[in-house]
């Protein structure tokens, strides 16, 4: 800035001494008095150098036609106009100098790219031509000294501003950011059950669970599979464990968001539970004497298991499921029987009541005799 002064200085300086000697030109002096070291002379010379100064003047001026005064006139005018130009030139380029200078030494366009995560730091590289100290500026989202930390979510164009000043003057930079999505699979942040080996009985059911999240803010899908079979896309479901759940099986979780996938495993083995056998409802029994009593026995195991029946009174015959006993005149009487059907490890029992009536027979001739 300080330059700038002087150039103006210069010229208005300089436009003061050609308009006096152009005055002298024409008029022969002027009224301004420019002294010089020629001007003062030492007391006692001799006043021959002045006559002889002042002739050569006058001869000069003889020899000199108004025209010729006009034309020199007028390129010494030219001249000076020519070297104002080139003055006001001089300090337009000065200013520019000055403001480029002061502004970021690359001013071509300024592409920073970076992933998401990554961290923006700017560092401007910048000069004072005048050696002023200079400060630095940042538009959002950098912050005081040109940084920013960028994170899931970040990803577009960010054009921001650095401006560079000396206090006086400043210049500014534009900066184009572009942050590029970083694709991160979804985070599984707990999952119930927390063991992903199992052993567990049939008859009982196992509660699963999720909660997860991705960074990106995507949308999540879910599926749970049962050895490959899809059985819910929700965050949980219930595994219904039957009794014909016995065996291994595979749960396989798996969450999308659509481009990365997640998925965790549990192993279950289900051990099997041995039910009862299944009787039907047995009735009880009326008969009279000397006729047979049968009892059918009718039953299931919903394991397979092979059954065995037995009953409680050695009256009856035993044949696989059936039981019979021929009752007698002399059997009339109740009786309680205890029919039980066992898998070999459970079983189960019905009692039923036999009730042999009595029958009146006729009388039976033993012999006659003569009294």
């Amino acid at each position: 800035m300080f330059k700038k002064y002087l150039l103006v200085i210069g010229v208005i300086v300089l436009f003061l001494l050609s308009g006096c000697q152009i005055y002298e030109d024409i008029y022969g002096k002027s009224d301004v008095s420019t002294i010089s070291m020629d001007d003062i002379v030492v007391e006692g010379e001799e006043d021959e150098e002045v006559a002889e100064e002042e002739e050569e003047v006058e001869e000069e001026e003889e020899r000199t036609s108004p025209l010729d005064i006009f034309r020199r006139d007028e390129e010494e005018e030219e001249e000076v106009e020519e070297d104002i130009e080139e003055v006001i030139e001089i300090i337009e380029e000065e200013e520019e100098v000055v403001l480029e200078d002061v502004d970021v030494v690359d001013q071509q366009a300024v592409v920073i790219i970076v992933e998401e995560t990554e961290l923006v730091s700017l560092e401007p590289d910048a000069t004072d031509p005048d050696g002023d100290p200079l400060t630095y500026a940042f538009t959002s989202p950098l912050d005081g000294i040109g940084d920013w930390q960028t994170t899931y979510g970040d990803e577009g164009e960010y054009t921001v501003t650095i401006t560079a000043s000396d206090g006086d003057l400043s210049a500014s930079q534009d900066v184009l950011i572009i942050v590029n999505r970083k694709e991160e699979a979804p985070i599984i942040e707990f999952a119930n059950p927390a063991d992903t080996e199992l052993i567990i009985a049939e008859d009982n059911i196992i509660e699963f669970s999720v909660s997860a999240s991705d960074l990106n803010g995507d949308y999540l899908d879910y599926e749970w599979k049962i050895d490959g079979e899809e059985v819910s896309t929700d965050t949980s479901f219930a595994f219904d464990l039957g009794y014909d759940s016995a065996g291994s099986h595979t749960i396989k979780l798996s969450i999308t968001d659509g481009t990365l996938e997640t998925s965790q495993i549990w192993a279950i083995t289900v051990e099997n539970v041995n039910r009862p056998p299944e009787m039907e409802e047995l009735d009880n029994i009326i008969v009279n004497e000397n006729e047979p009593v049968i009892i059918v026995v009718e039953a299931s195991d919903l394991d397979g298991d092979g059954l065995s029946f037995a009953a409680d009174s050695d009256k009856f015959e035993q044949e696989g499921n059936v039981f019979a006993w021929d009752t007698t005149y002399d059997d009339s009487g109740s009786y309680d029987v205890t029919i039980t059907v066992s898998d070999g490890d459970l079983s189960v029992s019905q009692q039923i009541n036999v009730a042999v009536e009595n029958v009146n027979r006729a009388p039976v001739f033993l012999g006659i005799e003569q009294r």
